[in-house]
C-alpha cells in the first residue's frame, strides 16, 4: 500500500490493489473523535463497575456505597476552576444546569465524577492538561 499526501493538504490518498482511494482529513478526525468518546464512556462504566464491586466487599450499607445504574455518560474535556460559581468550562455548565445529586471521588481522573438520580454520569477528562 502506498500513501500519497502531496496532491492535497486536506486529504490523504492511498493506493490499494491498484486503485487510488482519497480520504479527506475530516474523516480521520471524525473517527478519532468517536473513538475517544467511546473509550471514555467505557472508562466511566468500568470505574463505576469497579466502585460497585469494591462496595460489595464493604460492610457499610450507606447510600453512597450502593451500585449506581448508568444510562448515559456525558464526557467533558475541561474545567477552568471550581465546578460551581466561577468562570465556566464545559463541566461547570453541566453541573450547574443539570440536576446532579452526587459528586463521587475519582482517583483515576482530574476531577470527581458527578451522578444524577436518573442515571446520568458526568466525567471531565482534563483534555489539554499535562
Amino acid at each position: 500500500m502506498q500513501v500519497n499526501t502531496d496532491c492535497d493538504e486536506n486529504a490523504v490518498t492511498f493506493l490499494v490493489q491498484g486503485r487510488w482511494i482519497k480520504l479527506r482529513v475530516e474523516f480521520f478526525l471524525s473517527c478519532a473523535k468517536w473513538l475517544m468518546i467511546a473509550s471514555f464512556a467505557v472508562l466511566g462504566f468500568a470505574v463505576v463497575c469497579h466502585s460497585a464491586m469494591a462496595n460489595e466487599n464493604s460492610t457499610e450499607t450507606t447510600q453512597s456505597s450502593q451500585a449506581k445504574i448508568i444510562k448515559a455518560v456525558v464526557v467533558t474535556m475541561f474545567e477552568h476552576g471550581e465546578p460551581r460559581g466561577d468562570r465556566p468550562g464545559e463541566m461547570q455548565l453541566w453541573v450547574e444546569r443539570y440536576p446532579f445529586s452526587q459528586s463521587l471521588p475519582f482517583d483515576g481522573g482530574v476531577r470527581p465524577l458527578w451522578y444524577s438520580e436518573d442515571g446520568v454520569l458526568l466525567i471531565c477528562t482534563g483534555g489539554g492538561i499535562a
